[in-house]
């Protein structure tokens, strides 16, 4: 598994990080969309923003591969730099 994410943020929008790193985000984008999913209080559990404050979720997932992957990669994440 490839990951730019950086570990010691975990926390902090996890499961955002790990989905904009999958399908391609530069880290900068990503850390913008962080920053955007914190000053509007997203749910912890956000992947992306799909419109202006409606957030694409972890629950929203239809592939069942998606959500196993991006489970798995904020485990690993965590568990890997904890």
């Amino acid at each position: 598994m490839r990951s730019k994410v950086k570990a010691k943020r975990v926390s902090d929008y996890p499961y955002m990080r790990a989905w904009c790193d999958f399908v391609g985000y530069q880290p900068s984008l990503i850390q913008s969309q962080v920053d955007r999913a914190r000053e509007l209080n997203a749910p912890h559990d956000v992947l992306e923003e799909s419109a202006p404050g409606q957030w694409l979720r972890l629950g929203d997932l239809k592939s069942p591969t998606a959500h196993a992957y991006l489970r798995t990669a904020v485990e690993s994440l965590a568990v890997g730099h904890a």
